[in-house]
């Protein structure tokens, strides 16, 4: 279970490791996303960096070591590294960027979809 994220501003835990809370958020698609420790509202199709932007620099997370770089605005998930950030809030936005040439499947992930081009297209 992952470490709980804190707020600055007060003692209390604030997480969405919940079963029901986590398939909330990445089950359906959201397009507009709200931040659990300081409520601003940032729209996802505004622009991509901008939750990126927050989930590294929002003043009310508690970051007490490096793996807290970039903390989720909507859950408890942390990282060190960009690249893992983007792909976590692309899932809760329900992003498929990546999509098969050769029919209507699309994927969250680059290496998915290779995946998926060699299992379905190649002979």
């Amino acid at each position: 279970q992952p470490a709980e994220v804190s707020r600055f501003s007060s003692n209390e835990q604030t997480s969405c490791f919940t079963p029901a809370l986590i398939f909330q958020n990445l089950s359906s698609p959201l397009d507009l996303f709200t931040c659990q420790y300081c409520r601003l509202d940032v729209p996802y199709e505004a622009d991509e960096e901008s939750i990126m932007s927050h989930c590294r620099h929002c003043p009310c997370v508690a970051r007490p070591d490096i793996t807290y770089m970039y903390v989720c605005i909507l859950c408890s998930y942390h990282t060190p590294k960009s690249t893992n950030m983007r792909r976590h809030v692309r899932k809760h936005a329900g992003v498929k960027p990546f999509r098969c040439p050769y029919c209507e499947h699309s994927t969250a992930r680059a290496e998915s979809l290779t995946i998926h081009i060699t299992l379905k297209h190649t002979s």
